[in-house]
């Protein structure tokens, strides 16, 4: 129950990363976008004045547009909400390699809790639909 509070507040501090990650999904980017900052140079913005405005920008360029007024939108929040997207379509596999490229630690340990979280939720699903019954305390 502590990973799912962690990350609720985690949610409920970054609004804006929410949006992101909603747009990304709805567009059907999300997965691409998620490999593009897990292996390219490259950072998400706000953009000044628009509510759901992002600009996918180059990490050199970024300093640059911040003295415009843009406001980066943190890397390591976006894999960790974006992931959890994945895990909602079971793709584990994917979600473990995104989590692997979170550099924050205490980021990198939660990623890996909600996956660990997951899995034993599918798991016991699976279960469940083979017949087993499940008791759970």
């Amino acid at each position: 129950m502590e990973t799912v509070a962690k990350y609720n507040n985690l949610v409920n501090q970054h609004p804006k990363h929410m949006t992101l990650i909603e747009t990304l999904f709805h567009q059907g980017t999300l997965r691409q976008m998620l490999v593009r900052l897990s292996k390219e140079k490259i950072d998400f913005m706000s953009i000044p004045n628009e509510e759901n405005g992002f600009a996918c920008v180059s990490s050199r360029d970024v300093k640059m547009y911040s003295k415009t007024g843009f406001r980066l939108i943190e890397k390591d929040k976006i894999m960790l909400f974006g992931l959890t997207e994945c895990l909602a379509d079971k793709d584990i596999a994917f979600a473990k390699k995104i989590a692997k490229k979170i550099k924050c630690k205490a980021l990198t340990k939660l990623a890996h809790s909600i996956i660990e979280d997951f899995e034993f939720s599918y798991q016991l699903e699976e279960m469940k639909n083979n017949g087993t019954e499940i008791i759970q305390l």
